[in-house]
């Protein structure tokens, strides 16, 4: 939550983590982070990326105000963006590549796996909004990919080696060349 004003612990929404890269970095298996509302980046430059984590869950759509329980829980009204607009807001071409990602990490146990993400909306991308290597299950539900473009790969998704269920998703204006 961006608009958190205390701690930025994640242990309460008045302590939440300011930033998803913040959040993902604690994350462990199991864990669930909820996002309020807000535009949230990956970082400032085109190899930032929101790396996913084991069995970790993001739910966006919570207000960003208050103290919001699953029942306030509204991903059309309190939108959650996962922009990749890091560059001059004209150009496409340095934003960032790859917004989500998720693979096993390289010289590490931990797997990459049975990772969720629900009600986020993901845009402005130059190279493929989400991009998945080698996960055995993913899914994404209730996510609206927008305005991406993709010049070698696959402009909203790039999968290889994943097994990637989709529910109840929105794909709008992603281009590809």
């Amino acid at each position: 939550n961006q608009s958190a004003t205390g701690l930025n612990n994640g242990f309460k929404w008045t302590d939440a983590f300011k930033e998803l890269t913040t959040a993902l970095s604690y994350a462990r298996e199991r864990d669930t982070i909820k996002m309020a509302s807000g535009t949230y980046k990956p970082g400032t430059t085109q190899a930032s990326t929101f790396r996913m984590r084991d069995s970790v869950i993001i739910m966006g759509g919570y207000a960003n105000t208050g103290n919001p329980t699953d029942a306030d829980r509204k991903y059309g009204v309190h939108q959650t963006i996962l922009s990749g607009e890091v560059g001059d807001p004209g150009y496409t071409t340095d934003n960032v590549s790859n917004i989500i990602s998720g693979y096993p990490y390289p010289l590490e146990e931990i797997q990459c796996d049975n990772f969720i993400i629900d009600g986020v909306i993901i845009e402005n991308s130059y190279g493929s909004a989400f991009y998945s290597y080698n996960v055995p299950r993913a899914t994404i539900r209730n996510c609206v990919f927008r305005n991406n473009w993709g010049s070698t790969d696959g402009s909203a998704l790039l999968l290889e080696n994943t097994s990637l269920s989709i529910y109840n998703c929105y794909f709008f204006n992603n281009t590809f060349n």
